[in-house]
Order: C-alpha cells, then structure tokens, then sequence
C-alpha cells in the first residue's frame, strides 16, 4: 500500500507539541525523488520542499530558518532517554542526530515529526556527510563509517591510530577529510578501507598548529588553516603543497588566527574565519575574509564578526551558497550576495570535552513523503 502524508497547511507533527517545518509558500521549491531505499520510495513526482536549519548545542535540536535564523520550533531530544544531542546531520528530510552519553544514533523524520529507527554506536561526537554516507567520529573508538539504511557501524580510522584526529570534513564526492592536532597535518581519510589515502602537510610544508581542512566541491583542491596566520593550498589528487605566495614572498591574504573555512558551491570562493589579532588583552581584526581561490587574493571586503563569534567552525549551504558558522557563543550567517551578516547568541550546553562547540546542518526538507 502506497500512504502519501501531507500536512495541512505545511505544518508537521513533532513529539512534544507542534514543530513547523514549511508553509506553502514562495519559500517552498519542487524537487524530484531524493532518493530510494529498501522498503522505502521517496515518490518520483516533483515534491515541493523547503530549506531548514537544523542545530545543536548540545541538548536539543533547533529548527531554524536559514536566511533569518528565527527559531521555528524545537526537537527535544533531550527527553528521549538517551541522554543530551551531541551532533546532527541531515539528508533526504530526515535528521541523524547522535547521542555522546547514550552512545545512540536515532534518526527523526522532519516530515512528519517520528523518530526512529535507534541504532547503537559507541560515542558518537561529529557526523559527518560525504557523498551519500554518513561518518561519525568518536574519542573513544575513532572514525566511523555509518550506513544509514541498516545502521551498520565499521572503524576505519582508530583512535588509537589518530588521538588527535578532529574536525571531519566532507565534499559531495564522497571524500572523507580530518586534521590531525598534534602532527601538523591534515588527511584524506580511506573509507573503502582503513587509513588514508592522503597526507597534506610534511616535516617540508608542515600546517603549524593545523585548524581545519576543507576540500572544494569539484575535489580539485584542499585547504588548510594553520595557527600561524595561514592558510594553505593543495592539489586534492597528489596532496602537492600549492600555495602561491605574495609578491616579496609574504602569504596571501594576510590573516591574524585562520580557524573556519568553506568553499563556495560554483568552486570560486573560499571563506575564512578569521579569529583576529590580540592587542592590549583583547582582539581585533575579527573577519569573515573572502578570496578568489585561483589567486588567494581578497575578492570582497572583509565582513566583521563580533569579537564573542570570532573562533568559528564553518559551512556552506550547497543549494543557496550561504556561508554558515558555529561558534562557542552561538550561530551565525553570512549571505555572500549581500555581505549581510546574521548573528545569534545561545548558551552551548556542552560541558566537557567541548572542541566542538556545535554543529549544525541546512538542505530542502519535503513537504510530503511517499511510504
């Protein structure tokens, strides 16, 4: 029997009272199938959606708008025994939101506010989408390789092999990234076996007190932030060290304390959080710095971020190319079009091991789903 679910209005159920996911409006756009798997057929007829924010911070999860950041509603995770969310990720409408304490995984439908099923996995800390799999690190186990449809669970990367192994990082062609703290290096991890297929980074062209890596969408390019005011540049296939330099050998831009970084959906932007510069027991020079990626070169003028968002962990929005970023006083939003910055303080309800100060996650959400 096929069931089409359809909300009036574009309101969804959520346990716990109601949690609006979408009004039929001009905010909503079609899409075809997302995807099918077994037992379960997303239909093929064009299906209108909507965009959605979902973050954590370390209780429950919020539901946001993604160009205004208004709170539209809450999913309560922390009331289903599990302990307090400690990450989530998002595809296909569905939320994969873990669970560090009760060592748990659950996915919840935003179409129609259910949740399960409950998988169980050790520590779950980030999660992490690259291409159409999920990987969740853990400090207690390492990186994880997580299949969403039967909630099969495989190390690929363990910790004690890489205890400074922070900050995953994936691209829609399926590779896998990660900075490696105490070795000056960031690497593209095995995710068809264990290991990695890249190092970038050596005792040459070390990533002196490595931040955060990223890879461009085309997966033609890595960047990496380092804790000297740099940023580099490699070649995704090779791990070639391809950062140009300045006119008297200086790096481009120049930068106080790179942390967060992103690149733009068409390839041609790279985002970078600048923490700032400390002077007279404080920080200026607090920026979102945007560079064309072929010269690293500024393309805009840098947008300032309040001093209590300036250490930032950033992300892009692939279907509108807003640059998103979480920091230890909150979340942020940055529409590139505009140069119009969004800023929200909230508490980060994480009390211990808190290297990651949050996530979150933004893709279309349907307004119906076909069982």
């Amino acid at each position: 029997m096929i069931k089409v679910i359809l909300e009036k209005h574009g309101l969804v159920r959520a346990l716990c009272g109601a949690l609006l996911i979408a009004a039929l409006s001009s905010s909503a756009t079609a899409q075809h199938a997302l995807r099918v798997e077994p037992g379960r057929v997303i239909s093929a007829q064009p299906v209108m959606s909507v965009t959605r924010l979902l973050v954590s911070r370390g209780k429950d999860i919020e539901v946001r708008d993604p160009v205004t950041l208004a709170l539209l509603g809450t999913i309560p995770a922390s009331t289903w025994g599990y302990g307090n969310a400690s990450g989530v990720a998002m595809r296909d409408g569905y939320a994969y939101i873990g669970f560090y304490d009760g060592g748990k995984i659950v996915r919840y439908d935003l179409v129609t506010g259910t949740q399960g099923p409950v998988w169980n996995i050790t520590s779950p800390r980030e999660l992490v989408f690259a291409g159409p799999n999920l990987y969740v690190y853990s400090d207690l186990i390492g990186v994880q390789s997580f299949d969403v449809n039967t909630g099969a669970v495989r190390v690929i990367e363990a910790y004690t092999s890489a205890p400074t192994l922070r900050f995953l990082s994936g691209n829609s062609l399926g590779r896998l990234y990660a900075v490696m703290l105490q070795n000056d290096i960031a690497v593209q991890i095995n995710t068809a076996s264990t290991g990695y297929n890249l190092v970038f980074g050596s005792p040459t062209w070390p990533i002196y007190q490595v931040g955060r890596v990223v890879a461009s969408p085309d997966g033609s390019r890595v960047y990496a932030s380092s804790g000297q005011g740099q940023v580099l540049r490699f070649d995704a296939q090779t791990g070639q060290n391809l950062t140009p330099l300045g006119p008297n050998g200086q790096h481009i831009p120049a930068l106080c304390l790179p942390v967060g970084l992103a690149v733009s959906p068409d390839n041609t932007t790279l985002y970078i959080a600048d923490a700032g510069c400390q002077q007279n027991n404080g920080f200026t020079n607090t920026n979102i710095v945007i560079v064309e990626v072929k010269t690293m070169y500024e393309k805009a003028p840098r947008v300032t971020v309040p001093i209590q968002h300036r250490v930032a962990h950033l992300s892009v929005d692939p279907g509108s190319g807003l640059v998103y970023g979480t920091t230890v006083a909150g979340i942020y939003v940055l529409n590139p079009s505009s140069g119009a910055l969004v800023t929200v303080d909230e508490p980060s309800w994480c009390i211990y091991n808190c290297y990651v100060v949050g996530s979150l996650a933004v893709g279309p959400v349907p307004l119906r789903r076909v069982l």
